[in-house]
């Protein structure tokens, strides 16, 4: 692993997301921060390529998508913006009613078309917006009492196992795999102890889907489940009878804080396009980077001052980025000997 990243300086807040992305110009960074601004980095040069002026509060999520971006601020105001165009008006945007520290999760459907799902008003519940339609629709309902399970805490698309599941994750420490053609999960499974702020999904083997999620309290805890069996079956018969067992259970380094003997909470996630890696920012500043395969921690890399709120691989290249409370962007190339 790479030991001095090539530190990106052009925000004045944190930052709380990163999405790559390839076009004429070249290969390209967004990152979304509190201030409401995304910057458009070009990684040939290693400058900001414009600014969009997204929105008057923070900026949770930013994904690039055909040839455009989606973002997703703090107050529930979700934008698709047109950046090679104009970055004054979006071309589409709605309002979810929510206020949540829940990212959005971009899904594509088809092809040429996507859909973008939050937490609704309850930030229990979840809905989607295509941009198309410009309307927000909650569409993903828990049949438990929101109390029992609390806020929807992280998302993530899993189209690796079929172009419509997605997996969220909970206040209670659960995760649930929901098929986007049905209102009710496919699958359930508490996971963690602890709040889950960070989930990715990778697939292990075609008949198997793997979940790496990162908790409050520390603990990175590798899921795998049986496409044919846990999908299709649980699709079929309604219910979410498949409970399987953690893989592996890695526990992130204890550091010391504010608080005697807290953990390090992890706060971010990715998984390499190859599932060979997965990276885990956390809040003491550090980003480990994990063997998916044997779920082996294998580098901890220490570029950031403050929590790490954003982890993003690159599917073009071997470049990972990190962002976080310091304001900076960091690149570091990964390799596994």
């Amino acid at each position: 692993i790479m030991d001095a990243p090539k530190i990106l300086r052009g925000h004045r807040h944190s930052v709380q997301s990163l999405s790559f992305a390839t076009s004429d110009v070249g290969d390209l960074l967004f990152s979304g921060d509190d201030g409401g601004s995304i910057l458009v980095w070009n990684l040939e040069d290693l400058r900001p390529h414009l600014t969009i002026k997204a929105d008057g509060n923070a900026i949770l999520y930013v994904s690039a998508v055909n040839r455009g971006v989606v973002s997703q601020s703090r107050y529930g105001n979700l934008c698709l913006w047109d950046w090679e165009v104009n970055t004054d008006h979006p071309i589409s945007s709605t309002s979810t009613n929510s206020s949540s520290f829940c990212k959005a999760a971009t899904h594509g459907i088809i092809q040429d078309t996507f859909v973008v799902v939050a937490p609704t008003v309850d930030n229990t519940n979840l809905g989607f917006w295509d941009p198309r339609s410009n309307i927000f629709k909650e569409c993903f309902r828990l049949r438990e009492q929101a109390a029992s399970v609390g806020m929807c805490t992280a998302l993530c698309s899993a189209e690796d196992a079929g172009p419509y599941y997605l997996v969220a994750a909970y206040e209670d420490g659960s995760l649930r795999l929901w098929d986007m053609r049905f209102s009710d999960p496919c699958w359930k499974f508490r996971v963690h102890r602890q709040p889950v702020f960070a989930v990715t999904a990778c697939r292990s083997s075609l008949s198997c889907l793997t979940f790496v999620s990162g908790s409050a309290d520390g603990q990175i805890i590798q899921t795998r489940i049986s496409l044919e069996e846990s999908i299709a079956a649980c699709c079929q018969q309604g219910d979410s009878r498949s409970h399987p067992s953690p893989v592996h259970d890695w526990v992130v380094d204890q550091v010391p804080s504010l608080a005697s003997n807290a953990s390090c909470g992890v706060g971010s996630m990715a998984s390499k396009g190859d599932s060979s890696l997965v990276s885990a920012g956390c809040w003491d500043g550090h980003i480990r980077i994990y063997d998916a395969h044997r779920g082996q921690l294998i580098s901890c890399l220490r570029g950031h001052k403050g929590a790490v709120h954003a982890v993003q691989f690159s599917p073009f290249n071997s470049l990972l980025a990190s962002a976080g409370q310091d304001t900076n962007v960091a690149l570091w190339i990964p390799e596994v000997s």
